[in-house]
């Protein structure tokens, strides 16, 4: 069989979730989120690397980073010298700003405000070869409050948390977990609608999926029929 390509043309290859990838389905994306709690207490915490339970904003907020190295995660340090957030704006629309490191002292603050937060990564390194950031990475809103942390030598968050974007549908098609640990674990798959809504009574977060007593397994969930999350849901 020949086939005849105009110049400049994009083979689809008739694989949807090959050509989704490629980006080759206008108004369809695709993610992969991930998270690490490495040290779980008695007590319910989110899948995050900082630990604990995490807070989501009420209010847009600048943000700012520091590291816990002075010297190398700076501008002209060996280690990261420039950090990009992705998350959402007031509007709830995506926005991807870059800071530049300062070591420990704060960064100079995003120029956007963000409601929410939902990755962080490190763009750019001093030295060529496997580096990323020496230090952890703390990023803070403008009332100094940890909404995101970036855990020394993996240069990317650790967040199990997404918030759909306004004007888009959510679908999950799969749920995969592990817990290892010498006492079993209780994880709970929460939902919460209409984010923005901050005005008492606001929108309570409910149970989507549980998994009680996992220890030492995998959990791979795959969906027949794929749960949908509206705009402005956080997950």
């Amino acid at each position: 069989m020949t086939v005849d390509i105009t110049p400049g043309a994009i083979l689809v290859t008739g694989n949807p979730l090959l050509d989704i990838s490629r980006g080759l389905i206008p108004g369809i994306t695709s993610i992969r989120k991930f998270g690490r709690n490495s040290s779980v207490g008695a007590s319910e915490e989110t899948i995050w690397a900082s630990g604990g339970v995490y807070p989501f904003l009420t209010a847009s907020s600048i943000y700012k980073a520091f590291s816990s190295d002075a010297a190398d995660d700076a501008n002209g340090g060996a280690g990261a010298r420039t950090l990009t957030i992705e998350g959402l704006g007031e509007n709830f629309k995506e926005y991807t700003e870059d800071i530049i490191l300062s070591g420990t002292t704060a960064s100079p603050p995003t120029t956007d405000s963000f409601f929410r937060l939902n990755r962080a990564f490190v763009k750019e390194v001093g030295t060529i070869g496997e580096n990323n950031n020496t230090g952890d990475i703390t990023i803070v809103t403008d009332g100094g409050a940890t909404n995101a942390f970036i855990t020394a030598g993996i240069g990317q968050t650790q967040i199990l948390i997404y918030t759909i974007p306004a004007g888009k549908t959510g679908y999950l098609n799969r749920f995969f977990i592990s817990a290892e640990t010498a006492k079993p674990v209780d994880i709970k798959f929460w939902r919460r609608e209409r984010a923005d809504d901050v005005t008492i009574p606001v929108t309570a977060k409910r149970l989507a999926e549980a998994h009680d007593s996992v220890q030492d397994i995998v959990i791979d969930q795959k969906y027949i029929a794929w749960p949908s999350f509206p705009e402005k849901t956080d997950i």
